[in-house]
């Protein structure tokens, strides 16, 4: 047995409860990153490899779980009573923006359609590198 098998069958196996979204997040992301490149089309170790070893139908699922993992992974304990929809809607942000918004989150009760607004308010604010080096 591979390890790559080896690694899904344990994932299976936890299916006793439930994963959450975050220890699915957690599970994929490790996945990815025992690979040297995103995957993609024809590529082993990409996330459309691994929600079709998983079973899950839409591969945009596993990116949302990715994503708000990543945002966990970066704020920490801050972000543990936040929803995994939240900490994906945060995902949008520039990262140095995280944390702030999962205070503000926190703090000020957001919901998902709330921390969108938040995340894009952020893009707003906060110019993209590339427009900052050309002075846009």
């Amino acid at each position: 047995m591979s390890s790559k098998e080896a690694h899904s069958l344990l994932l299976l196996e936890n299916n006793q409860a439930e994963l959450t979204p975050l220890e699915k997040g957690k599970h994929a992301y490790n996945h990815i990153q025992r690979f040297d490149h995103k995957g993609g089309r024809g590529h082993e170790g990409g996330i459309r490899e691994y929600a079709r070893i998983h079973n899950y139908s839409n591969h945009m699922v596993v990116i949302k779980w990715i994503k708000a993992y990543e945002v966990f992974l970066k704020t920490g304990n801050l972000v543990s009573s936040l929803s995994p929809t939240i900490l994906y809607e945060i995902s949008k942000a520039p990262e140095p923006a995280w944390c702030s918004l999962c205070q503000l989150a926190l703090d000020e009760g957001w919901t998902v359609p709330s921390t969108y607004l938040g995340s894009c308010c952020i893009l707003i604010v906060i110019p993209s590198r590339t427009e900052a080096r050309h002075g846009r």
